[in-house]
């Protein structure tokens, strides 16, 4: 009996601080905590993308919660949540809460979904759609899924923000750019102009210091906070990669095994004749459109195609030619 005791008294203070150490925060209430009970119902999310298209059955057994809007798009609503997954969605008395305000529009008011926090019980990939249960009151919604939009996919995925959080607190990045934008998911959207954008030192060093919902981006919904400079600065996450911001510890491998010229074009995002593949990737703004490989005698060549039409040529892993 008090092996029993014991037992229980240890799967309490389990969920008591799983529950606690989760947190969906928004940049403008930094320490405010979303409402969410779902903490008997969380599987292991293991994903790098919030939204994860056609694979929409990795989502079966996660928590969302509804993403605040920008002020501009609030008057929408949310389209896409419904009583019925078999009916339409187009059909007026099949749409959760309707909004009756705008009778040409079949979408939910935004105030009886935002913040809101379901758990994934089913996925249909047959119809895409996606049954969830509110945490708070165990009610039972529809989200039909568009697996090629994700900007119509209005949830922030727990695992995922949890995991950014964990993995990204703390890196330290390397400025890619001179001017640096900072942005706000404040709810009023009132911005600090003199933050806004200013003149950056490329190679300056800037460390994440947060990590917070987004109501701008769709690709990656959040915003890190940034500290270098002496100054902090917010930026979205489709902003950060690449053109921004390097990873520091990536880079500073790059000039060690390959040298400070090297580190500082690849930097400065130029790829020259005789860099490595490793080098003229860190240095392109986008990952190549495809990527054309033909191996003869053990000889192996590639051809990468890039935006706008360039090509650029390798050779054994060796960059040979630049076709603009």
């Amino acid at each position: 009996m008090k092996l029993l005791k014991y037992v229980f008294l240890i799967e309490i203070l389990g969920l008591f601080c799983l529950n606690a150490s989760s947190q969906i925060r928004y940049n403008d209430r930094p320490n405010q905590e979303l409402s969410q009970n779902s903490t008997l119902y969380r599987t292991k999310y293991d994903s790098t993308k919030n939204f994860v298209g056609i694979l929409m059955y990795e989502y079966q057994g996660q928590t969302f919660t509804v993403r605040e809007l920008r002020p501009t798009m609030v008057k929408y609503g949310f389209r896409g949540f419904v009583r019925n997954p078999l009916k339409s969605e187009f059909d007026e008395s099949n749409v959760y809460y309707k909004d009756k305000r705008h009778p040409d529009r079949y979408s939910t008011p935004y105030e009886d979904l935002v913040n809101r926090t379901f758990y994934v019980k089913s996925c249909n990939q047959d119809k895409f759609y996606l049954e969830l249960e509110d945490t708070k009151n165990n009610e039972i919604i529809y989200f039909m899924y568009n697996y090629e939009l994700p900007s119509h996919f209005p949830f922030i995925v727990h695992g995922y923000f949890e995991k950014l959080q964990r993995e990204m607190k703390g890196k330290v990045y390397y400025a890619r750019s001179k001017r640096l934008n900072s942005y706000s998911t404040s709810y009023n959207e009132t911005v600090d102009l003199n933050q806004v954008a200013f003149q950056a030192t490329i190679g300056s060093e800037w460390a994440v210091i947060d990590v917070y919902v987004s109501q701008n981006s769709d690709k990656i919904p959040v915003e890190y906070r940034l500290k270098g400079e002496g100054r902090e600065i917010n930026v979205e996450g489709d902003k950060f990669y690449g053109a921004y911001f390097g990873e520091k510890e990536v880079f500073d491998r790059l000039k060690k095994e390959e040298g400070v010229k090297v580190f500082s074009d690849v930097l400065n995002h130029i790829y020259k004749i005789g860099m490595t593949k490793r080098a003229v990737r860190l240095a392109l703004l986008s990952k190549p459109i495809d990527i054309n490989t033909t191996e003869i005698g053990g000889n192996v060549s590639e051809q990468w195609v890039l935006e706008d039409n360039d090509y650029i040529y390798f050779e054994n892993g060796i960059l040979t030619a630049i076709q603009n």
